[in-house]
């Protein structure tokens, strides 16, 4: 919320096709817990996306979003419990007659060519994806290393206040924006940068830190 709102206002939820909204009491700002019932996970063999609409003070909004959990066992990388091996390629969003404003159809057809070929993976590198390439890979059952803008960075941009904080500031947003689509099981920075040097390694664990605590 935000302008000239009440301290407290009614919202109504429904999940999927039901037409029976359930209703709260909430203060903008103000978090909920509901359960998604008769919830189904997804994975690349079964990508199912449940649905949430919500009305509030006469709007209404669709989100969709997938149920999985993606963790580690030792060098194991594991989807709903499953050991997963990933199978893929890096992506730039570029076609020779559009450049970088790629229709939805040349997205599928390149979604399509991987599947064709048995994988499972793509990085978009090396920046925030747009949203019709992610809702895609959500529907295909792709997963997606997702990373924020960034390439080669070194000593002279480490050294700029302003650059860092822009430098974290994307990243969170790309975060909080992209969050929902389940295909995403890495968020990733600053591709080919100077790892190796203090001030990069600084910027690294501060990222770090950053992305963990945006999403736990």
């Amino acid at each position: 919320f935000s302008g000239n709102v009440p301290p407290q206002v009614t919202l109504e939820y429904a999940f999927d096709s039901s037409s029976v909204y359930n209703t709260v009491t909430v203060a903008p700002g103000e978090k909920i817990r509901c359960k998604v019932p008769d919830f189904k996970l997804w994975s690349p063999e079964t990508p199912f996306m449940h649905t949430l609409i919500c009305k509030c003070c006469g709007a209404k909004l669709r989100e969709d979003f997938g149920i999985r959990t993606i963790r580690t066992s030792g060098k194991k990388l594991l989807l709903n419990g499953k050991e997963l091996f990933l199978k893929g390629f890096n992506r730039h969003n570029s076609f020779p007659i559009s450049g970088a404003a790629v229709p939805a159809e040349v997205m599928m057809l390149d979604l399509q060519h991987l599947k064709e070929m048995g994988c499972n993976f793509v990085r978009g590198a090396h920046y925030k994806q747009s949203r019709t390439f992610l809702d895609l890979c959500d529907r295909m059952g792709i997963l997606v290393w997702e990373e924020s803008s960034g390439w080669q960075y070194g000593a002279d941009e480490f050294a700029d206040p302003e650059f860092h904080a822009l430098e974290l500031e994307q990243t969170r947003i790309m975060i909080e924006e992209d969050h929902n689509h389940p295909s995403i099981i890495i968020w990733a920075y600053m591709n080919e940068f100077r790892s190796y040097t203090a001030s990069g390694r600084v910027m690294a664990e501060e990222l770090t830190a950053m992305i963990r605590k945006t999403d736990p």
